[in-house]
């Protein structure tokens, strides 16, 4: 893919390698940590997005708006990408029907919600990452995730650590 962006859009192609270089590094960084700042995870996740905008063609909108006295509480790091993960796993996207993504909180808790657009051939999903995340909560001490869907949308729920 990267190599194909080179030889049609270098601009694009550099600005692929920048957010992949962040992406990495931000990894790197906080794999070790049991909690980090929702501010940075939500960096972190507008690099992931965007990496993956690129990738489908822009077949994928977002929609990022967490109240700015919330950016402070804390969550597992990687826990939002977890989640971002599992929706393009699961979903299609196209530029005729676009995958779209909210991400915002409702008091002390983040939304992640998408519109559900199966893959015609569905993955076979063990639930590991939704897994992991459950038990990275459960050593934190912390109320669990919640998951739900409805006819339309898949909805995350993961509670906002309040920092001490």
């Amino acid at each position: 893919m990267l190599s194909s962006l080179i030889k049609k859009d270098s601009d694009k192609a550099q600005n692929f390698v920048d957010e992949f270089s962040s992406v990495y590094r931000y990894t790197l960084d906080v794999i070790e940590k049991p909690v980090v700042e929702l501010r940075e995870e939500i960096e972190f996740s507008k690099s992931f997005l965007f990496l993956q905008k690129i990738r489908f063609d822009n077949a994928v909108e977002m929609e990022i708006n967490v109240d700015a006295s919330k950016l402070n509480y804390l969550v597992p790091p990687l826990a939002v990408q977890t989640l971002l993960e599992n929706v393009f796993k699961h979903n299609r996207a196209s530029v005729d029907n676009p995958l779209r993504i909210k991400i915002y909180n409702e008091n002390d808790w983040l939304v992640i919600v998408n519109n559900l657009q199966p893959k015609i051939k569905g993955v076979e999903s063990k639930g590991v990452g939704l897994n992991n995340l459950r038990k990275r909560y459960e050593l934190l001490g912390e109320i669990l995730p919640q998951f739900s869907v409805t006819e339309k949308e898949y909805i995350a729920k993961i509670p906002l650590i309040k920092p001490e």
